[in-house]
């Protein structure tokens, strides 16, 4: 928001991620769920293997995002110049 207040972002519960939101593999005790802190989606390690610092939302340290946000947080830190992602 511009007003100086937090975005949230609200999380696909995990009861109702069978599923890679990207991929669509199935979730079993082996292939595990990570959520995105970014859109709060639900997805395979695979397809939410980045970090990112997500201010905007809170966080003061890189959390994991899905490869979508990843990519979107990219290009905006380099339209503005700025570094520090991973």
């Amino acid at each position: 928001t511009t007003d100086g207040r937090r975005e949230t972002v609200v999380w696909v519960a995990n009861e109702r991620a069978k599923e890679c939101h990207d991929c669509k593999v199935k979730f079993t005790h082996f292939n595990r769920r990570h959520h995105c802190r970014a859109c709060g989606q639900v997805f395979c390690n695979e397809c939410s293997s980045h970090r990112v610092c997500l201010l905007k939302l809170g966080y003061t340290k890189q959390e994991r995002v899905c490869d979508r946000c990843y990519i979107k947080h990219r290009d905006e830190v380099d339209k503005r110049g700025i570094k520090g992602s991973k």
